[in-house]
């Protein structure tokens, strides 16, 4: 008798399956002379292939949905990162700051503006509902007829109430409110007594369970199937639970999340506090407005939540609790006092890249402070934020290319190759901890058209700041890298935009830059063509460091919206540290075209 052939089972696609099973019944001394195609067990093959491979599909897909690296579904991925205690962000609706001016014709003493008070605004042709988030009062005590309430926070979303009734003996009760787009920090809740008794109680969001006990009057919120919210009480041991006939009322905001970002004319309808008459002005646009966390993110955060345990001890910890509780943050720097310049111990230092603009305004760093670090940090340890240091890479490229390989003019050649250097910007710089490579920029600008053979590009880096005019003011500027300065007495390394100031002798001088002489600043100009150092000595420049030093000084005058300071580096390998991030801007590109297929030089400046 033969050797029975073992059934392979590691082919998961239906021809193979089918195969397997031909290859093994063939085996068999009955079914060896069987027609495997033209009979009726073909169609029993068929179904038991198919079969076979619809539960092997299945049981696949249930593996996925097993693991956070592989899940596709949310439900699943959200079900398992409980289990790490990272709840997924919801939608949050921006903020913004704004002053409401009344004119009055009663000299009122007191003015309030009621939470909920509605003001709107229009982006991209799209009306946003703002309300306030709380109560605003302003006491006239000098009973002026013009009165000013300042720093209202407004926050985008329209408000809603929900109520359900409390039935204890259905098991299956649950409170999942029945909109989308919910701003889980609008949510308020209160049970009250029952229909007949009108006394409430507030519940308040618990973030953990500390300090919960059995008569603790807390909620919980979780995300259920296709992003709708869920109010979760106690069950009478870890938080207070609702009794049979309480009616829960719940208050929020349904938001429009990131679309709401960027408002900054607001109006309203009909009068505020009582008042037609007013006026309204920004202090800060709307921002931090965000949609629901998308799975990339809760698969990157979950983890990470898990390891900072709900408090701000390490580095990552302070990063982690940022990125995901604040998701209008594109990119997030932080770095112990130990690591400043000079050193500041006790301190962490926070930068924070937002999605929108360039820098956080004031309102929201002490938002971040306050609402989100101040739970989770420790006493010993006082986080402050730093403004992100904008380092400029000024590039000068020369292209080289055969116009017989293209359609294309030397212009369009030339703008396609600036929207690469650009797009190479952002998408591999303008963040954090990120570092510059010659070679990368080149190949962006090489693999911008067939026709481009080859580019020779050099860089230097530029800082700007607005210098106070008049008034004497040291100044510095860092760097961060190894300056080019091949020997003792190199001039160039240090340059500057032109400006005016007063010389050495008192006497004002226009069209003046900055270079440097070894590692002095000096101050020149030109003089009927002739080179004429005005002040001999302004400050130091580190070549080591990139450090760069001014000491007293006082422009009276500087051309253009900011003084800029470049400095040429040694290697064209760059790397950024702490808050500072490299970009590259279109004013700060030249191009040189140069046409191989001829002998002529072309420059498309």
């Amino acid at each position: 008798m033969d050797e029975p052939l073992k059934l392979r089972v590691s082919e998961l696609d239906f021809s193979e399956i089918k195969n397997n099973f031909i290859e093994y019944l063939k085996a068999q001394d009955y079914f060896r002379d069987f027609d495997y195609e033209g009979s009726t067990i073909n169609s029993i093959l068929d179904l038991l292939a198919y079969n076979t491979h619809y539960n092997s599909f299945y049981l696949n897909m249930v593996a996925n949905e097993m693991f956070v690296d592989s899940a596709v579904l949310r439900s699943s991925l959200i079900s398992m990162t409980k289990l790490m205690g990272y709840k997924p962000k919801t939608r949050t609706g921006s903020q913004a700051k704004i002053n409401i001016t009344f004119s009055t014709d009663d000299n009122p003493s007191l003015i309030t503006i009621p939470k909920n008070t509605k003001v709107f605004s229009t982006i991209n042709g799209v009306n946003f509902t703002f309300v306030t988030d709380n109560s605003y009062s302003y006491e006239n005590t000098n009973l002026d007829s013009i009165v000013t309430v300042s720093d209202i926070n407004i926050k985008e979303g329209e408000p809603l109430t929900y109520q359900f009734t409390v039935d204890n003996t259905e098991d299956s009760q649950r409170f999942i409110l029945p909109n989308l787009g919910i701003d889980e920090s609008t949510v308020e809740v209160f049970v009250q007594e029952s229909s007949v008794d009108t006394r409430r109680s507030k519940y308040v969001l618990a973030s953990n369970l500390f300090n919960i006990g059995s008569t603790s009057n807390v909620f919980f919120t979780e995300e259920t199937t296709d992003f709708y919210q869920e109010i979760i009480f106690g069950d009478n041991v870890l938080g207070r639970k609702p009794k049979s006939g309480n009616i829960v009322i719940v208050n929020y905001n349904v938001c429009s999340g990131s679309l709401g970002n960027g408002a900054n004319t607001f109006f309203a309808l009909g009068n505020i506090a009582g008042y037609d008459s007013y006026s309204i002005s920004v202090n800060d646009k709307s921002s931090g407005g965000s949609d629901e966390e998308s799975l990339e993110s809760i698969r990157f955060n979950a983890p990470r939540n898990y390891s900072a345990q709900n408090r701000a001890v390490t580095l990552e910890d302070y990063k982690s609790i940022i990125i995901r509780d604040y998701p209008s943050a594109q990119s997030v720097v932080v770095y112990g006092g130990e690591s400043a310049v000079p050193p500041v111990f006790g301190k962490v230092f926070i930068g924070i890249r937002p999605k929108s603009g360039i820098t956080l305004s004031t309102s929201v760093k002490n938002r971040i402070k306050n609402d989100i670090l101040k739970k989770y940090n420790i006493a010993s340890i006082t986080p402050e934020f730093v403004d992100i240091d904008y380092m400029d890479i000024v590039v000068e490229s020369m292209v080289k290319f055969n116009s017989s390989l293209t359609s294309r003019s030397i212009q369009t050649l030339k703008s396609l190759i600036l929207s690469s250097i650009l797009n190479y910007s952002s998408t591999q710089l303008e963040t954090f901890e990120t570092s510059f490579t010659i070679s990368s920029l080149q190949r962006y600008i090489d693999n911008t058209d067939k026709s481009i053979i080859g580019n020779d590009t050099k860089i230097k880096l530029k800082k700007s700041f607005l210098p106070d005019l008049d008034i004497k003011k040291d100044y510095s500027i860092n760097f961060n890298n190894l300056l080019h300065y091949p020997y003792s007495d190199y001039i160039g390394t240090i340059s500057s935009s032109s400006f005016s100031i007063e010389d050495d002798l008192g006497v004002n001088r226009e069209n003046c830059k900055i270079e440097n002489k070894k590692n002095v600043l000096t101050v020149y100009n030109y003089s009927d063509g002739e080179k004429i150092t005005r002040r001999t000595d302004i400050g130091k420049v580190d070549m080591e460091t990139g450090r760069v030093q001014i000491y007293d000084f006082n422009p009276y005058a500087i051309v253009g919206d900011n003084l800029d300071i470049i400095a040429q580096t040694e290697s064209n390998n760059l790397s950024a540290i702490n808050e500072q991030i490299f970009l590259i801007r279109s004013n700060n590109v030249k191009i040189e075209m140069i046409d191989l297929s001829t002998t002529i030089t072309t420059n498309a400046q």
